[in-house]
């Protein structure tokens, strides 16, 4: 629950965000029902309660901090890597997670997926990996599904006419199942539930991705 005292506290956290519009129009309330659609995500994956479930997330893409620090507030037994390749919009997550005191759970990584995705300290190592308007299905898939390990789920808030080609794209590829979604008031969510390490090649360079998508 959104108390009153932790939502004036992620406003003045977030206000250098707000200035220089790192953070969009919506309001904390927003970002917060935003991020509970996440949040319900992945106790449904693992059936657990989110007051206890204690799994490792990699907000992929955090931009500003979301949905990686709502979630920090969400799921209060989760660790979190939040990363970015900005460190300027990094310094906004920097600042709400020591506001927040949220240091102890939270890392904050300044780097390209394309080269963290194939490092053992990322790669197959996360139950849970988020991405919030990080880019396209084709792209996203390749970026952030490498990074989640055998039996957890990658999950993706997407527009409501992305969802078909969410499930065309994990139909093909190998080591994961096909892609579900839930909509309602929150927004759009997807859900792959990787069942295998991936091929070793992904993410594939940027050029290569450009030029040749997954289908």
């Amino acid at each position: 629950m959104l108390s009153d005292a932790l939502a004036a506290s992620l406003e003045e956290a977030w206000v250098p965000a707000r200035r220089v519009g790192a953070l969009g129009t919506a309001s904390i309330e927003e970002l917060w029902e935003h991020t509970a659609g996440f949040t319900l995500a992945v106790c449904s994956a693992f059936g657990a309660d989110c007051s206890t479930w204690n799994g490792r997330i990699l907000d992929a893409g955090t931009g500003s901090g979301i949905p990686g620090v709502l979630l920090a507030c969400q799921l209060p037994m989760a660790e979190l890597v939040l990363v970015d390749s900005s460190d300027r919009r990094l310094d906004h997550v920097r600042a709400a997670v020591r506001a927040l005191e949220l240091t102890d759970r939270v890392r904050v990584v300044h780097g390209r997926l394309d080269d963290l995705a194939h490092e053992s300290a990322h790669r197959s190592s996360y139950e849970v990996v988020v991405a919030r308007l990080l880019a396209e299905p084709a792209e996203t898939a390749e970026l952030v599904l490498p990074c989640v390990a055998r039996g957890g789920v990658a999950i993706v808030s997407c527009r409501q006419n992305q969802t078909a080609e969410w499930r065309r794209l994990t139909e093909n590829i190998a080591g994961v199942e096909a892609a579900t979604s839930t909509s309602g008031s929150r927004g759009t969510y997807v859900t792959v539930a990787v069942t295998d390490e991936l091929p070793r090649s992904y993410p594939r360079r940027s050029a290569v991705r450009v030029r040749k998508p997954l289908t």
